[in-house]
């Protein structure tokens, strides 16, 4: 709405962009339904929706048909084919006019390439994110009590409005379809032009569901450190993986100059894509001092299949359990709290035993909090983080409270309410 009620000439586009079921319709319907009770009249609104199968030249013939259009609302435009050629169109012939554009889509891949290819660079990007456990229990399950059944019933399928019933559909039609229906309508090279592979070489599906399963339940780098957790012959996930995978992406966590974050590989690519969709999140280390960076999935229903995925294929030589799913419940739930906020990890060492504690630091309020738990089965609480020197300006809030998952409800409430008041 500051955006859309700025009396500023516009120098950006709206971009709403987020799964399917995560609200940018109805977010757009309610900016609408504002705007007309201010008293602007509804001539001067203009609601477009795209179809598989529509061309993007036809919606700019559509609108050149309301040249008096002050405000120019695109639902789903990727489903639009050529839309990655005509990024540079909104600031020629809308933005240049005053209009003031609001644009969505399911298709994150195809807002993620638009931005990168535009040369003036007049996208500003609103992620709408998956709902919170607040959220969810507000919304979806409609209640203020929730039960240790509900937050992990929430980590299986919570997260949209409508909750799904097949996840392992819902994640190939949202995430791999993104690519998939890309290369349907669009010309390779302006898909992903800086890969070294073509396309009909690449099992997209198996690419992204490796990526999704290695990041799933783990904010620590000890999957990643031990390759021979890896059988030499591992089914991963939906098809063959070959190792040099797993090794490009453990180059990527822990690369051994910044430049090798940049090299043209399939894993990379899709990595700093899922990364800038907030798919998955990857968070610096507060120390700085060569270790590797924090990776984890957002969505609590993609983190959850695909922890359960991962344990499939690895056996038990790797320790998937509520305490590190918890973990990263308790930083994705902080980061979707508190937008914006500059958030890392930090590792300590509370009896100097060698062994990391995690740590995620809030850079912004200084505040630091522990991250492993006491009692997992019953989720009481979280043990004291040490106090070296380089925490000496921050403030340890200690999340020792009885219920760790309703101080997580809590967190997401406190925030609710501060956005509103």
């Amino acid at each position: 709405m500051a955006h859309l009620n700025s009396n500023a000439k516009p120098k950006t586009v709206c971009a709403l962009c987020g799964l399917r079921g995560t609200g940018k319709t109805t977010l757009i319907f309610q900016a609408i339904d504002a705007l007309i009770k201010q008293g602007v009249d509804c001539d001067k609104i203009g609601y477009f929706s795209g179809h598989p199968g529509d061309n993007f030249d036809d919606l700019i013939a559509e609108l050149s048909c309301h040249p008096k259009l002050d405000y120019v609302f695109i639902d789903e435009i990727g489903c639009f084919s050529s839309f990655l050629r005509c990024g540079d169109y909104f600031d020629e012939r809308l933005l240049r006019r005053g209009k003031k554009v609001v644009i969505a889509s399911s298709n994150m891949l195809s807002l993620y390439l638009v931005n990168r290819r535009s040369e003036s660079h007049d996208f500003s990007i609103l992620r709408i994110p998956h709902l919170s456990f607040y959220d969810h229990c507000q919304f979806v399950l409609k209640t203020e009590s929730p039960s240790e059944d509900d937050f992990w019933n929430y980590q299986q399928k919570g997260g949209p409005f409508k909750p799904e019933i097949d996840t392992p559909q819902y994640v190939q039609e949202n995430i791999v379809g993104m690519v998939v229906d890309l290369y349907k309508t669009e010309m390779d090279e302006d898909v992903f032009p800086w890969l070294s592979s073509s396309p009909a070489d690449s099992n997209w599906p198996s690419y992204i569901n490796t990526i999704l399963a290695l990041s799933s339940s783990h904010i620590n780098s000890g999957l990643f450190e031990d390759l021979q957790a890896f059988p030499d012959n591992q089914n991963a996930i939906d098809a063959k993986v070959s190792r040099l995978i797993i090794q490009e992406f453990r180059a990527y966590l822990m690369p051994a100059s910044p430049k090798q974050r940049l090299q043209p590989s399939v894993t990379v690519a899709l990595l700093d894509f899922l990364m800038h969709c907030g798919i998955i999140s990857i968070l610096p280390d507060f120390f700085r001092n060569g270790k590797p960076v924090r990776c984890y999935v957002e969505a609590p229903f993609l983190r959850y299949h695909f922890a359960e995925r991962l344990l499939a294929m690895v056996g038990n030589r790797c320790a998937i359990t509520k305490s590190s799913l918890l973990k990263v419940a308790i930083a994705s739930e902080y980061q979707l709290c508190n937008p914006g906020f500059k958030t890392c990890f930090a590792h300590t060492s509370p009896d100097n035993s060698g062994r990391d504690e995690i740590v995620l630091m809030d850079i912004d309020k200084q505040i630091g909090y522990a991250l492993k738990p006491n009692n997992v089965n019953g989720c009481a609480g979280f043990g004291k983080i040490s106090r070296p020197p380089e925490f000496r300006d921050f403030r340890i809030e200690l999340l020792e409270t009885v219920d760790c998952i309703n101080h997580i409800y809590q967190r997401g409430k406190n925030s609710y309410v501060g956005m509103r008041s």
